[in-house]
């Protein structure tokens, strides 16, 4: 197997490839040396199966379905950005492009302000600062107040389990 492109990806091309497959005829396609190769397969498919990709058609026969991805609204907002002829843009520009919300651009333009990737010229004017990539780089306070959030989500079902195990106790 090309060592190069993972297995899973190299199973999607084959099954995109074919559309209506079995194991045996990913199997056809792929290298396969030996059992565990085989149950690679099985496993990328019950995997396919599990995230949409594929349906069960029939026993042992599956119709591999695309799915997109879903773009979020900062990288869709980031996208129409980047693809601003000049480099200034308004709100009223990111809104039409978009069909996003007006706030949710606002939101979005003071953190690319923040971020140093525009600058505000006048209320709702930007100019950007730099060339962007292709991918929204990551909003690093938002990062950290999710992680603060999902520790406190932590700890209080820790402190759910605790009391349901005392109250347990204090039945027995």
């Amino acid at each position: 197997m090309d060592q190069a492109i993972p297995f899973a990806e190299q199973a999607r091309r084959a099954a995109r490839r074919l559309g209506r497959f079995t194991s045996q005829d990913l199997e056809n396609e792929l290298p396969v040396n030996d059992y565990a190769d085989r149950q690679k397969i099985r496993w990328t498919i019950h995997d396919f199966l599990k995230r949409g990709e594929a349906v069960r058609v029939d026993r042992g026969i599956y119709q591999y379905k695309h799915i997109q991805k879903r773009v979020t609204y900062r990288q869709r907002l980031w996208n129409a950005a980047r693809r601003m002829k000049g480099p200034e843009f308004t709100l009223g520009d990111l809104e039409q492009l978009t069909g996003i919300a007006y706030k949710t651009i606002q939101e979005f333009c003071g953190w690319l302000v923040s971020g140093g990737y525009a600058e505000r010229i006048e209320p709702g004017i930007f100019k950007r600062t730099c060339e962007y990539p292709p991918l929204v780089p990551q909003d690093a306070r938002k990062n950290q107040r999710l992680a603060d959030w999902r520790r406190r989500l932590n700890k209080i079902g820790q402190m759910i389990e605790d009391l349901a195990e005392e109250m347990t106790d204090e039945e027995e």
